[in-house]
């Protein structure tokens, strides 16, 4: 509807200027979006003394690394997923210089539309982060020009009751805490957010929203389960020997266990 909208709006605006041609919405995001990351590259000439130099090394790369024989829109999206999973591109194969950038280009457009109204450059934005029940990101289909759901990668799993070991989880930075984690570690992540559907809000389900496992096994170490509804409370369960999970995750096991046992003895 928001796409429709935009192109009533564009078309009415044309009238008013003979020579104004009308804009798809994915030529307008992919405008748009590629204004403000190249501005984000401009930026260094305000703090770097060779700016030059640095500002034509960056663009050559991002041309023949990022967006070289992808869909700029796709690659776009691909940042904002991995920002949204784990607050940085985690792309491969960038400087250091451009990987910086490509960060706070994404925190930038992130931050605008966590504050701004309902427009086509925010649903972009937030399904490209997975913040929807209907898939973790998307990408533009240039042949049938639509943009598609990528599929969760965990499938949905809900159970009516946890292990009494599963430890509660009261904020939702923990969850990014625990991404981090097991990326560093190497582990697998996989996600499935169906649980903010609509058709699951009157469930009182538990349902699997992250699991971490082994890269090689692929065996579970540990899942991570929320009631639709609850925003903030989530329930850790180690599936796999603790002592066994690798030093950092071990680390962040046992201090959510602390916050855990000091919640509940401050509630008795």
């Amino acid at each position: 509807m928001l796409a429709i909208w935009g192109i009533c709006v564009e078309i009415a605006q044309s009238r008013l200027a003979d020579n104004q041609s009308v804009r798809m919405l994915d030529q307008k995001l992919k405008n748009n979006l590629f204004q403000s990351f190249l501005d984000c590259i401009m930026e260094i000439e305000m703090s770097c003394p060779d700016a030059g130099q640095l500002i034509l090394k960056l663009e050559l790369e991002a041309k023949n690394q990022l967006f070289r024989d992808k869909h700029p829109l796709n690659v776009f999206a691909e940042i904002f997923q991995h920002y949204g999973s784990l607050k940085s591109n985690k792309l491969s194969d960038l400087s250091d210089e451009l990987s910086e950038i490509v960060d706070q280009w994404a925190k930038k457009n992130v931050e605008f539309v966590e504050n701004s109204g309902i427009s086509s450059l925010k649903w972009f934005i937030e399904r490209a982060r997975g913040r929807t029940s209907d898939g973790v990101s998307i990408r533009w289909n240039s042949n049938l020009r639509c943009f598609e759901n990528v599929d969760w990668s965990l499938a949905l799993t809900k159970k009516k009751s946890l292990p009494s070991s599963a430890i509660a989880i009261e904020h939702s930075n923990c969850l990014q805490q625990l991404k981090h984690i097991a990326f560093e570690c190497r582990y697998t992540i996989k996600e499935n957010r169906s649980h903010m559907s609509r058709q699951y809000f009157l469930h009182d389900d538990y349902f699997c929203t992250l699991e971490v496992s082994d890269s090689n096994t692929t065996k579970p170490l540990v899942t991570v389960w929320q009631k639709p509804g609850y925003m903030r409370t989530f329930w850790l369960v180690i599936e796999h020997e603790e002592n066994k999970l690798s030093e950092p995750m071990q680390k962040w096991i046992k201090l959510r266990r602390i916050v855990s046992d000091i919640g509940e003895f401050e509630e008795v």
